[in-house]
């Protein structure tokens, strides 16, 4: 049974669009009043000094700027970054707000020598369960899977949706033995508040690699999870050496 006390996606980037629109709409009709005023009172002969008039002027002409700034976001920076950074469904990273998180995690991992994991998780049986529920309900199943596992990263990690029933945790400071357990943990929870288990391959970064490279790595790594069966984890040692991490079946907290 799906819990029914599981809070909807976080909505902030849709609060923050709003917010700005108000802002730019306030500042742009605040300084076309004031500009309105000033050209009616010059229209009946009021006398305004120089210095005021164009300091007037000077302000309705930065704050018509600063408006269409908030408004238009040039190049589409702040619209951009508050709708596409996220996943319209689940609310976090979507994959290529989450590969640059990557790309910038890796760059500081190579200057401070910190170990960096990721894992890439694929919901076991989410077609069969799409099929027999339907597609909202499989639309709340992962709605629910990111709030849980969000629940559990800390603010230095980050959740992206990699597909259709696949997510990619980037864990700091993070070597293998300590993401084998931290996905159990992760595991027992969804096993408990969803009933629904998961597969995982992960890798860990080594020197000099790309994050694509190690992104195309963690699927090497799930694909061979996945043909020894459902609730396993590998980790892709290297190029052509995958060792299984974990399998859930076991049941017991890794050592």
């Amino acid at each position: 049974m799906l819990p029914t006390n599981q809070p909807r996606p976080f909505k902030a980037p849709l609060k923050i669009e709003k917010k700005f629109e108000r802002i730019s709409t306030g500042i742009h009709a605040g300084s076309l009043a004031a500009l309105v005023l000033t050209a009616a009172a010059l229209a009946f002969g009021t006398r305004i000094e120089p210095a005021v008039l164009w300091t007037l002027i000077g302000l309705f002409a930065v704050a018509s700027l600063l408006s269409l700034f908030i408004a238009l976001r040039p190049d589409g920076f702040w619209r951009l970054r508050q709708r596409v950074a996220y996943d319209k469904l689940t609310a976090v990273l979507d994959r290529a707000s989450f590969t640059d998180k990557l790309h910038a995690e890796i760059r500081r991992a190579g200057r401070y020598h910190f170990p960096l994991t990721v894992c890439l998780l694929d919901v076991d049986d989410f077609e069969e369960l799409n099929r027999k529920n339907g597609k909202y309900y499989g639309d709340e199943v992962l709605q629910k899977f990111a709030q849980i596992s969000l629940g559990h990263i800390r603010s230095s990690d980050f959740l992206g949706r990699a597909g259709r029933d696949e997510f990619l945790i980037l864990l700091s400071h993070t070597d293998l033995t300590q993401a084998e357990k931290f996905l159990y943990r992760l595991y027992l929870q969804i096993q408990e508040r969803l009933d629904l288990s998961f597969s995982a391959g992960i890798t860990s970064y080594r020197p000099g690699e790309s994050g694509q490279e190690m992104l195309r790595r963690s699927e090497q790594a799930l694909e061979r999870a996945q043909q020894e069966g459902q609730r396993k984890t590998r980790c892709l040692i290297c190029k052509d050496d995958s060792r299984v991490v974990m399998n859930f079946d076991f049941g017991k907290m890794p050592g």
